[in-house]
């Protein structure tokens, strides 16, 4: 019994600490971290210039993500039209391979590469893909966002 109890214990203090606010990477609120992508740009060309920036993360070698690129195509004139910049962001990528597919699946959605930085530390994201929203401040505005979520979103953060 008292085994049980201990392992009880470690599994709570483990989902605490998954779910604790001194988990690596960016928490709703927090202020984007630049970093440098591929093609001589950085993160901060896109997020804090005054704009939304809608970050979908994703890879080549991600088969659920390329798949949603074209989801992101699909909303991207929507998103545009409410003052979003979408933005494509390859991780643990190379631009021979993220560059195709971008061009096939969201053609109109500028396309970042970021070769070397691991999703979990940058944004705290442990899988691809995922979708997130940076205020015009550079400032998450909201993490784990679903697509099907997305338009009340904007509605309620951008105010279209």
């Amino acid at each position: 019994m008292r085994r049980y109890i201990h392992i009880l214990l470690v599994l709570l203090a483990c989902v605490s600490c998954r779910y604790s606010s001194s988990a690596p990477g960016l928490h709703e609120g927090d202020m984007f971290v630049d970093f440098s992508l591929s093609s001589g740009r950085s993160f901060s060309d896109y997020a804090g210039r005054g704009n939304y920036v809608l970050v979908y993360g994703w890879a080549s070698w991600s088969e659920p993500s390329v798949a949603q690129l074209r989801r992101l195509e699909e909303v991207s004139a929507d998103v545009v039209s409410a003052n979003v910049i979408p933005l494509a962001l390859a991780i643990c990528d190379t631009p021979s391979s993220a560059a195709p597919l971008a061009a096939g699946y969201a053609p109109s959605v500028p396309l970042a590469v970021c070769e070397s930085s691991d999703p979990s530390v940058l944004f705290g994201e442990e899988r691809l893909p995922f979708l997130m929203l940076f205020g015009p401040d550079g400032t998450l505005l909201k993490k784990n966002l679903r697509w099907r979520d997305l338009p009340k979103t904007l509605r309620y953060t951008v105010g279209n």
